[in-house]
């Protein structure tokens, strides 16, 4: 019955349990440590005393006046690129656009 037991204790297996010492040191200082009751006569000097932003001023808008305003309005609209004079073809533009060169002496 002694070989049997014997037997069975080397077929296992086990590793040793090691300390880690370090965490071991570090979780128990973090358990021990007591933070300190704090007032609010502590923070008198840490802190800006709050107080409300003041109100900010409209913004100043140039030509605010009505007859300005008008005016603005009637005014005529430039476009780029317009032609005062009717009797151009708008075709013609449109195919001077896209226009190719053709080379000269290109053998193929």
């Amino acid at each position: 019955m002694f070989t049997l037991r014997a037997a069975s204790r080397r077929a296992f297996s086990t590793s040793i349990a090691r300390r880690n010492l370090i965490s071991e040191a570090y979780t128990r200082e973090v358990r021990a440590f007591k933070a300190p009751k704090l007032s609010a006569k502590d923070a008198e000097g840490q802190v800006k005393p709050w107080s409300a932003p003041s109100a900010p001023k409209p913004p100043v808008v140039e030509g605010a006046d009505a007859a300005e305003l008008q005016a603005y309005a009637e005014a005529p609209v430039d476009v780029e690129g317009q032609t005062n004079s009717k009797s151009a073809s708008p075709q013609a533009n449109d195919e001077d656009w896209l226009a190719f060169e053709e080379e000269e002496g290109v053998a193929v």
